[in-house]
């Protein structure tokens, strides 16, 4: 068996020219697809998470509303800031940035983020609904490595392929 070289770069373009597409096809539609990030804290790995997924969305044409909140923001606080982003019809997509400081509780907050707009497919909801393997969301790390795989045209059948991560998002 040969090594094939692998374009990410190349492939994710691939990807956000479709996202862009079925963008516009919503705006077309009235639909101005919106992702509403909340940033806890001070980490600077997860504020250039944030900061990416801010410029992602921005290439594609989705619309983003930023939520930096203080490390002091209590449980409540928060709740009622993802109460508010899932009553609000102009957002369509809810990432709370993980890990969160220890005084908040990651279970409550990603149970409080409607399954519909959940983008992580973390809520209890949709972790459910993969473990039945009746998953609406596929989560961002194993989808993008079968992106890979569906570009290349590597037949996966009767392989095993295995992700090794310690984290509910792979």
């Amino acid at each position: 068996m040969t090594g094939i070289k692998i374009d990410g770069k190349i492939i994710a373009q691939t990807v956000k020219d479709r996202v862009k597409k079925a963008a516009d096809e919503l705006k077309t539609e009235g639909i101005n697809p919106c992702l509403a990030t909340v940033l806890i804290g001070h980490n600077a790995a997860s504020a250039t998470y944030v900061k990416n997924k801010h410029i992602a969305c921005e290439e594609v044409g989705i619309a983003t509303k930023d939520h930096k909140l203080n490390e002091s923001v209590t449980q409540q606080e928060l709740n009622n800031i993802i109460d508010e982003l899932n009553a609000d019809v102009s957002v369509h997509g809810i990432l709370v940035q993980l890990p969160l400081p220890k005084h908040l509780n990651e279970f409550i907050t990603t149970s409080r983020i409607s399954p519909i707009k959940d983008v992580d497919g973390l809520t209890p909801h949709n972790a459910g609904l993969l473990a039945m393997k009746k998953a609406a969301l596929v989560a961002c790390t194993p989808s993008g490595v079968m992106e890979m795989f569906d570009y290349h045209n590597i037949d996966l059948e009767g392989k095993n392929i295995v992700l090794i991560n310690r984290s509910n998002l792979v």
